[in-house]
């Protein structure tokens, strides 16, 4: 009997203990599929898990409140999943957060491991074929340990600088600067600052407009437009634009508040910009012209040219004309000139040089006189006073000739007894070389025969035209007491027995002339 009671508790021992292994057998499968951090501030900390089930069987399972319990960053947080039933072969997500205060040095990329560890009970009635009576419970543990980083801190640098233009008073820049933000941050933008230098330059800076800013993902493109003003240099620009190119750098520094807390970022970079020509005035054409013995009509066409891309703006030209290194006229105006970006802008210079204080000296085969021009332009856009840009040019200018005077003739016409005289016809040729007509106020005189002067005579007013060879006859009457006692030699002498000389009187550059003839 006790022998038979031995064996029953064997064998039903026997069959619990392959019963469990088949309840554990088919029981569902339970893991840990992934973590991650959600959400971490300083000293807070929020991982999302999302645990698998998977039923096995062609019964329902129940599952009792599953148990969740996880470390990580100096941290600890349980929490318990309610219970659910899992239908016949079904496969359940489970997708949980839990929160928990972590160490506060474990922030902006710190690594650390997550370990998550889990129980989940499981009721079951039957396997199969195999049925038992009342239910039974099996337990499974899931575990899973994951290395991570706390999120870092939104990155921000200047990615690229971007040359809009460059003109005679700064650059326009578009300055490019990547803010990454993996975590999505919720950030204050406190303050931002640029700073530009060239070399031994501090060079002002402001922004011309808003920031635009594009978001792609995680990362924001700010695009700040940044003008650059080359005045406050210390120099002048003529010099510092003899550097031709110019290497600028960007410094950037910008200030943040993330969770209470500052934080700063500073970015650098470098460009090298191209600095435009100066302004420059180059010689279209001059036409000195003469039309009178007063005075010679200058017209100058210069070209002022803008080498930027912008529009330019200067001071008309003020300039001085000189005659034989004398001031002789003066021009100002208080017009503006606008020169269009890459382009010229002519103005003409005009003026009537007087040719007075010229002639002393001169003789009737005039000769060459010299005008130069002194002009200067500058104050770039009104903002540049101190600027200036000079032109100087010299011509030599022929002068006008005056009339020449030559003795031609002399010829008999008549005589008296009483009282003894005796009447001659003078003939006088007069040359003007000019490309305009000269008026003679009067040609004086006096006739000689053989050194003996005869006769005086004078000349009235007389216009000769252009290039052209007058002969003037002037009657001359001769009252000697011996003349005609002499009348045969005087009619049966050569020419070159004779001669003749005096004075012409014009007007010329506003004032009486009177010089010598024959000139020599």
């Amino acid at each position: 009997m006790k022998k038979s009671l031995f064996l029953s508790l064997m064998v039903f021992a026997f069959s619990c203990s392959s019963l469990d292994k088949l309840i554990v057998q088919y029981s569902p499968d339970v893991e840990i599929q992934s973590a991650e951090i959600v959400y971490q501030n300083f000293g807070k900390m929020t991982i999302r898990y999302t645990i698998k089930i998977v039923n096995k069987l062609s019964y329902p399972v129940n599952v009792k409140p599953i148990t969740v319990s996880v470390e990580a960053a100096g941290g600890k947080s349980s929490q318990e999943i309610p219970a659910f039933t899992l239908a016949s072969k079904e496969v359940k997500i489970l997708t949980s957060e839990t929160a928990m205060d972590v160490d506060n040095t474990f922030r902006n990329g710190r690594e650390f491991t997550a370990t998550i560890n889990g129980r989940a009970i499981f009721e079951m009635e039957k396997i199969d074929q195999i049925k038992w009576q009342g239910k039974k419970e099996t337990t499974k543990q899931f575990s899973l340990e994951k290395a991570s980083r706390t999120p870092a801190y939104p990155i921000f640098a200047i990615d690229a600088v971007e040359l809009v233009s460059v003109d005679y008073l700064g650059a326009s820049l578009n300055v490019k600067a990547g803010l990454m933000n993996e975590y999505s941050w919720q950030y204050d933008m406190l303050s931002s600052s640029f700073r530009v230098s060239s070399g031994n330059y501090s060079l002002a800076e402001e922004n011309a407009a808003k920031p635009v800013v594009e978001k792609k993902g995680s990362l924001t493109l700010v695009t700040f437009p940044v003008r650059i003003h080359f005045l406050p240099l210390g120099q002048s620009l003529a010099n510092f634009f003899k550097n031709e190119n110019i290497r600028i750098k960007l410094d950037y520094s910008q200030k943040i508040k993330i969770d209470g807390q500052i934080h700063e970022y500073s970015s650098s970079k470098e460009k090298d910009l191209t600095l435009p020509e100066l302004p420059s005035i180059r010689l279209v054409k001059a036409n000195p012209s003469i039309s009178s013995l007063d005075e010679i009509q200058m017209e100058v066409v210069l070209a002022l040219k803008n080498h930027s891309v912008s529009p330019l703006e200067m001071n008309y030209p003020g300039y001085n004309f000189f005659l034989n290194d004398q001031i002789a006229v003066s021009g100002n105006s208080a017009t503006k000139i606008s020169i269009p970006p890459l382009s010229e802008k002519e103005v003409t210079l005009k003026n009537n040089i007087s040719l007075s204080g010229v002639y002393t000296g001169m003789s009737a085969s005039g000769g060459p006189v010299r005008v130069k021009l002194q002009a200067k332009s500058g104050n770039i856009n009104g903002k540049i006073p101190s600027f200036t840009l000079p032109y100087e040019n010299t011509w030599e200018v022929e002068k006008p000739s005056l009339p020449g005077v030559r003795f031609s003739s002399f010829q008999y016409q008549s005589h008296s007894l009483y009282p003894p005289s005796v009447r001659f016809i003078l003939q006088l040729e007069v040359e003007n070389k000019n490309n305009f007509p000269v008026t003679v106020d009067t040609i004086s005189g006096s006739l000689s025969f053989q050194k003996t002067i005869l006769s005086s005579f004078v000349a009235q007013k007389t216009k000769i035209y252009p290039k052209e060879k007058k002969t003037l006859s002037i009657p001359v009457t001769i009252t000697r007491k011996d003349i005609l006692s002499n009348l045969d030699s005087l009619k049966k002498a050569s020419m070159d027995q004779f001669s003749a000389q005096g004075n012409i009187v014009l007007q010329a550059a506003g004032m009486p002339l009177k010089i010598s003839w024959p000139q020599r």
